[in-house]
């Protein structure tokens, strides 16, 4: 609910942004990686890009037929090998901003605009955990794995201060917490 809220934040930023900043700047358009990306714009042109339209022609033609009905949508041509899409619109009577937020709406993006994006750094890095852990799983027949693993060696560790090095940072109380935290 909250990242609607922040959609359309945002294209409405863009929109009361378009009297203050430079007409012809994709820059103040909504852009959202992967999903729905402005390629170019000019005052009354706009290309966009979404890997939702590439090889759909049903997609093509639903979208055409919504956005000819928009009164001052002059021309929409697609490009479903590339997946883009180009609009031509009267500018003095249309924002840019009002027909990414159409097609927004039209391709149900919305839920993809709100989720969390994840680097791919981050998701490299659990695809080797996941590998570590699968590998220590198969190779112990199922014994121990890799949290199993981590989780014992907290709590070692964690008694193992409490007893001999209490005022060593950290200290045994946060390695303790930490197995706990692992447990859930």
């Amino acid at each position: 609910m909250l990242s609607r809220f922040i959609l359309y934040g945002s294209i409405l930023s863009s929109i009361v942004q378009h009297h203050k900043n430079d007409k012809n700047s994709k820059d103040r358009l909504p852009n959202f990686k992967n999903i729905l990306e402005v390629k170019h714009f000019l005052p009354g042109r706009l290309r966009l890009y979404s890997p939702k339209i590439k090889n759909r022609e049903d997609i093509k033609e639903m979208l055409i037929s919504q956005l000819m009905k928009i009164q001052y949508i002059n021309y929409v041509e697609f490009n479903t090998i590339t997946g883009s899409v180009l609009i031509k619109y009267d500018k003095e009577k249309l924002d840019a901003v009002i027909i990414i937020a159409v097609i927004v709406k039209l391709l149900n993006l919305e839920k993809e605009i709100e989720k969390k994006p994840k680097s791919i750094i981050k998701k490299e890095i659990v695809n080797i955990k996941d590998s570590l852990n699968r590998a220590i799983y198969e190779k112990t027949n199922g014994i121990v794995d890799l949290e199993t693993i981590i989780l014992s060696l907290l709590l070692i560790s964690g008694i193992y201060r409490v007893k001999t090095r209490p005022d060593v940072m950290p200290g045994g109380i946060t390695l303790l917490w930490w197995a706990n935290s692992n447990l859930r």
